[in-house]
């Protein structure tokens, strides 16, 4: 087998505060030889990171592996059955709000379930091109798309039952999130080549409870499943899962990606050059670190937000950097 590991560095960078100048950042990064697809989606396997161990979970080909930020590779999740690999490339990886399971797809549009440690759970050939994906329990929700790069809407599937419906949209969104709770379903579209917008279905009813367009960039659901928060104009927009707005916060930063802590109180973010803590009560910026080393793009934090990792790819080298910064705020 090819190594993985090429190169492992910490470096430890002072980092100016805009509260005190003792702050610290430590960075390590390492370098893992193969083409990753799409982009590193989930890590931090919460009962893996507690430990002191990062992982970040891969696809190379058709295979899925949970590597190490060390580089050692420490399990091929989807090799232990041949039967059971993906025959083509791993598009998409997702893993569920509880951690325990995780959703492929691949480059035909088959879609497979995963337990954490039961293996694989289930196989779906879709007709529809697949985009992005999300899984909660039993539920998927995935955006399809018509061969002619139109939306098909958005398909809901519980695939222990073997049923679906669709969420009739026009709208090409890039990214679909469920409430913890899974009675909620979100899809938005950042402000990139044209106007950004979020619409957010109560499942029950299968109506809308809240759509706008707007220059969003990023959104989730709150882990209590009470609110949604998106940024959009450098402000931090909360509503309630009725639809009903309670603030909008002015934060003059904009933010690359949510991640919320497990009891709900903060958002831990990114801005290009920032690490941000906001208190989800108020809108209101808790903590900011300045960054200037690096363009920081889209951070994935830990949920205590002591750390975040960062996933480059060299496309012409084939190497990728999983680079994790420990923060103390």
């Amino acid at each position: 087998m090819q190594k993985h590991l090429i190169s492992l560095l910490w470096v430890y960078l002072g980092v100016i505060c805009s509260a005190t100048a003792q702050e610290i950042v430590a960075k390590r990064t390492v370098t893992i030889q193969g083409k990753i697809t799409n982009s590193i989606k989930k890590h931090f396997l919460v009962d893996e990171y507690q430990k002191g161990n990062f992982y970040a979970r891969i696809a190379l080909g058709n295979n899925i592996h949970d590597y190490l930020v060390n580089g050692e590779q420490t399990k091929t999740l989807s090799a232990d059955v041949e039967s059971d690999k993906h025959s083509k490339r791993v598009n998409n990886l997702e893993m569920d709000t509880d951690q325990k399971s995780f959703v492929s797809v691949d480059e035909s549009n088959v879609i497979k379930v995963w337990g954490n440690a039961s293996g694989l759970r289930a196989t779906i050939q879709e007709k529809l091109m697949v985009g992005e994906i999300a899984i909660n329990g039993s539920k998927l929700a995935y955006l399809a798309f018509n061969p002619s790069g139109s939306s098909a809407g958005i398909k809901v599937y519980d695939y222990l039952g073997k049923k679906s419906f669709s969420l009739k949209t026009n709208d090409l969104f890039m990214e679909v999130r469920f409430s913890p709770d899974g009675k909620y379903l979100m899809a938005y579209k950042p402000n990139i080549l044209d106007a950004g917008k979020i619409t957010v279905w109560d499942l029950t009813t299968r109506k809308i409870i809240f759509s706008e367009t707007t220059n969003i960039q990023t959104a989730d659901f709150t882990p209590n499943s009470k609110y949604f928060v998106y940024e959009a104009y450098k402000k931090i927009y909360k509503y309630g899962v009725d639809g009903k707005q309670v603030y909008s916060s002015e934060i003059g930063v904009e933010t690359r990606k949510h991640t919320f802590s497990a009891d709900s109180k903060y958002i831990y973010a990114n801005g290009f050059y920032q690490f941000l803590k906001i208190d989800v009560e108020t809108g209101k910026i808790v903590k900011q670190i300045e960054y200037k080393k690096e363009i920081l793009d889209k951070l994935l934090f830990s949920n205590d937000g002591m750390y975040a990792l960062k996933a480059t790819e060299n496309s012409i080298t084939n190497e990728v950097n999983l680079t994790v910064f420990k923060i103390d705020w």
